[in-house]
């Protein structure tokens, strides 16, 4: 289902709930029809992200595990897997700015 929304200037507007409140009825939304909307669309990313960042640490895994010896494998290995975890608090870090944005203007839903 794909959802366009005409979404005001929010700088010029002095109250963001309100606008947001508008973009909302002319959209034809109910009231939690948008802020559910986003949240399906963060959980379904945040699905294949986590995916993603697992494949990438087995890969880091077993590039290590299969060095030989070879210090040049064991480093790429590592630095696979740090990166991995790096990336996976980046995305849990966006995940909580998201979901406090969405709270702060919504504030009766979450993600």
């Amino acid at each position: 289902m794909f959802v366009m929304v005409a979404v005001p200037v929010l700088a010029a507007e002095p109250n963001v709930h309100e606008s947001l409140e508008n973009v909302r009825r002319e959209g034809g939304f109910t009231e939690t029809d948008l802020p559910t909307f986003i949240g399906r669309i963060l959980k379904w990313i945040m699905g294949i992200i986590g995916v993603i960042m697992i494949a990438l640490f087995v890969y880091g895994g077993v590039t290590y595990a299969t060095s030989a010896g070879s210090e040049e494998k064991i480093e790429t290995g590592k630095k696979i897997m740090v990166y991995t975890i790096i990336g996976v608090v980046i995305i849990a870090l966006a995940y909580v700015l998201t979901d406090f944005v969405i709270g702060a203007l919504f504030p009766t839903t979450g993600i």
